[in-house]
């Protein structure tokens, strides 16, 4: 590891300020590089009495600690760990942190520069192997799971092996002493759940297909048996496949005191995921913990963190609702939100990380326009510091804000979406971009929108529907989804269309369409359908052919995707999904297109854009098509990114006119 030399930590940004930082607002356009560039952050950790904390910082390929004393709000340098894969983060006591750096285990005191090790890729005698298949056994990455609080110094880790087994042993972090608790061939677990105490509780196994299965331990055999075979009869199913990923059931999270208090999310009995305490022995619900009445409170996608208490109880939960929130169950929790509510300036927050006591929390606020400040709470002293911003470089612009919003789909359907306005002088009415979310089983929400702000800085109202079979709004928004990925999923996107025009937030003669993956798809699917409504169309790593994007799922092997897709797709008939495909709607696609694709794109194959672009010239149309090299199914280097942005603005503007209700440009 190389350290930083003294005095350079200041490229972590200006630390610990008051109140805002004093700079002067622009009226030039805020640059795509800015708003595209991401944030160094990426972990943010506090000691559990409250005494330091650490958080990591991404430049270029290198990843940097940064440890803060809290007692006295200084800033230590920055530690290179160099370009790793840091895997966990966390700390043993008020003083020493434990990484995992590429399945590597360490240990690190607090302010130091020098890492200890405790246990490497290498388990047993890594000086003699007796055959190339005790080497491969020997072979392990290392994964913490449970920091084990009642003994000191000790912590419970998994190491997993190259068939991806996983022993559990018990290490003293200070002599690196090692205990083996379960061995792989036990139950060939991949992963394991603990109770407070540290006792295995839960063995998790993935198979090949990618189906998940879970074995809890019989307590009168000391066995390990399937808890869907234990429990036939009960309605909580824990294991799933391909088929089931998104249907009503139940996911396990973490356990609380012992093994019979295991908490899950459930929808089986209600609308949305809630949060309940289940005893996995008896087959039994305990209690409800805690149920959000709009939103899900968990999904497979976006998954909640709970907060345990010393006792296993769970005292607050983290989870998405528009934007993230936090919500406390204990009185100390709920003084903690008072307190902090009382200091942050922003209209939004939610707490990263707490002590144990509850007494000191690290604090994401969240503005308008979706960006976060972290802030550091201290009870004792009662002060709200700022610690780090995310992209400074944006406190220069006045970037537009983004509102969570409310229409009602043609069938009375309440839809969320997400409108980002630009300035506007006069009557005029701005051009409107919809930009429906890929996935399409996934979500949008109201912060991190840098492509909504770019375009809304430009001059557009953008509008982010959360269509019907979007995640997080509950099990009945999800499934009337299923087999509509070209009919009711596209009307959803085209109501808010309506919705907004009829709102007078945007000029019905310049309504455009940009999307990627899913999204892609919708912009095809919405323009072929509904030609009338739009102006101009861009969709990027799209799905052209259902039917092939289904084969090609299992023809690379990925059994679980080829299921769910089955499942979702409704009539999965090579008829009922070309009906559905872009490619064989060709005649209906009149509106004028600009389409991308990565040629290195490993989740949809570049050829379903290819053949439409041939299929469209073969039609003796134009096609307007962007092949990127370098690029995969997102765009990950800048370049490429800044290029879609600009080649994308470019031609909207191209198709843009001038009309009564929008006015000169």
């Amino acid at each position: 590891m190389k350290r930083l030399l003294a005095g350079t930590a200041g490229f972590l940004l200006s630390l610990f300020f008051t109140t805002g930082l004093a700079h002067a607002e622009t009226e030039e356009l805020v640059p795509a590089r800015a708003l595209i560039k991401p944030s160094p952050y990426e972990r943010f950790v506090v000691s559990p009495d409250g005494q330091n904390m650490v958080h990591t910082v991404r430049i270029a390929d290198q990843t940097y600690l940064q440890f803060t004393d809290l007692s006295n709000m200084s800033l230590n340098d920055a530690l290179n760990l160099g370009s790793v894969d840091l895997n966990d983060l966390r700390w043993i006591d008020g003083n020493t942190l434990l990484l995992v750096l590429d399945g590597t285990l360490l240990t690190l005191e607090a302010g130091s520069t020098e890492a200890r090790s405790i246990a490497t890729m290498l388990v047993g005698d890594n000086r003699r192997f007796r055959s190339l298949q005790h080497l491969r056994r020997s072979l392990n990455y290392w994964q913490l799971v449970d920091m084990l609080p009642a003994l000191e110094d000790v912590v419970l880790l998994g190491a997993t092996d190259i068939d991806r087994r996983t022993s559990l042993y018990r290490v003293n972090t200070l002599t690196g002493e090692m205990t083996l608790i379960i061995d792989d061939s036990d139950l060939d677990a991949n992963y394991w759940y603990t109770d407070i105490t540290g006792t295995p509780a839960m063995g998790l196994r993935f198979k090949d297909d990618g189906t998940q299965l879970h074995y809890i331990r019989d307590p009168e055999t000391g066995k390990w048996i399937r808890h869907d075979k234990m429990h036939k009869d009960s309605q909580i199913k824990l294991d799933f496949d391909g088929t089931r990923y998104l249907a009503p059931r139940a996911e396990a999270l973490m356990y609380g005191a012992n093994a019979r208090s295991l908490y899950i999310a459930d929808n089986r009995d209600s609308d949305r995921y809630r949060i309940v305490e289940y005893d996995p022995i008896a087959g039994e619900i305990i209690r409800t913990v805690y149920e959000d009445e709009q939103y899900d409170v968990h999904t497979p996608g976006n998954p909640s963190r709970l907060f345990r208490g010393p006792n296993g109880d769970v005292t607050g939960l983290a989870y998405l609702r528009d934007r993230m929130t936090t919500v406390w169950l204990s009185e100390a929790g709920l003084a903690l939100e008072q307190a902090i509510d009382a200091k942050v300036d922003e209209p939004y927050f939610y707490v990263i990380d707490v002590s144990e006591a509850q007494d000191v929390a690290l604090v994401a606020a969240i503005d308008a326009t979706g960006r976060e400040r972290v802030y550091i709470y201290r009870a004792k002293t009662d002060d709200l510091i700022l610690h780090t911003i995310d992209n400074e470089e944006l406190d220069a612009y006045d970037l537009p804000e983004t509102q969570t919003v409310h229409y009602a789909a043609r069938d009375g359907h309440e839809i969320e979406a997400y409108l980002t306005l630009p300035e506007t002088t006069g009557t005029s009415r701005p051009p409107l971009i919809v930009m429906p979310h890929g996935g399409p089983f996934a979500r949008s929400v109201a912060t991190e929108n840098t492509h909504a702000q770019y375009f809304a800085s430009r001059g557009y109202a953008v509008i982010d529907p959360n269509f019907r079979g979007s995640i997080g709004f509950g099990k009945d928004h999800l499934s009337q989804g299923f087999g509509e990925l070209g009919g009711t999923m596209i009307d959803d996107i085209v109501d808010a269309v309506d919705w907004a025009i009829a709102k007078g937030y945007a000029d019905s003669e310049n309504v455009f369409i940009v999307g990627s993956s899913y999204g892609g798809y919708a912009a095809l699917m919405s323009a072929i359908r509904y030609p009338e409504k739009f102006s101009g169309l861009v969709a990027s790593a799209s799905v052209t052919d259902l039917a092939a994007q289904i084969k090609s799922l299992k023809k690379k092997g990925s059994r679980f995707g080829y299921e769910f897709w089955q499942e979702v797709a409704g009539d999965s008939r090579k008829k009922a999904l070309r009906a559905v495909s872009p490619l064989y709607q060709i005649d209906n696609l009149t509106v004028p297109h600009l389409l991308f694709h990565g040629a290195r794109d490993r989740i949809v194959d570049v050829e379903q854009t290819e053949r439409l672009e041939e299929a469209l010239l073969d039609s003796g149309r134009d096609a307007n098509v962007k092949i990127l090299a370098n690029t995969g199914h997102t765009f990950g280097q800048t370049s490429d990114h800044l290029y879609y942005l600009e080649e994308t603005l470019e031609q909207l503007e191209k198709w843009r006119t001038t009309s009564a209700s929008g006015g000169d440009r």
